[in-house]
């Protein structure tokens, strides 16, 4: 009976146990900077603003420097749906900016 009391507690303890999960926003650079605010999402030294490809270009500097980083798709391509990763498409009414770069 003890045992059974015991196991039980045991259960009951470690199922009320609750682990916070935060889901990190995207980050194609490596940089620490989120796309969603990231100036150059790609690292490839071009801002968002004049990169004919925001989400794809070869990273000049960081932990990727030297690697291609991303999609190879111009900003302007059908496929390209989200291009600073925040969860909104770019062509959703409520995506105020779609390259993340705060203007």
């Amino acid at each position: 009976m003890k045992t059974a009391v015991l196991i039980s507690s045991l259960f009951l303890s470690t199922s009320l146990v609750c682990e916070a999960h935060v889901r990190a926003l995207p980050d194609l650079d490596r940089d620490g900077i989120p796309n969603v605010s990231d100036p150059d999402i790609d690292n490839d030294g071009l801002l968002n603003g004049s990169d004919a490809n925001v989400d794809g270009g070869l990273a000049t500097s960081g932990v990727l420097k030297g690697r291609f980083v991303g999609d190879r798709f111009n900003n302007d391509d059908p496929r390209e749906r989200d291009i600073d990763g925040d969860g909104l498409l770019d062509n959703a009414a409520n995506e105020l900016d779609i390259d993340g770069d705060g203007l």
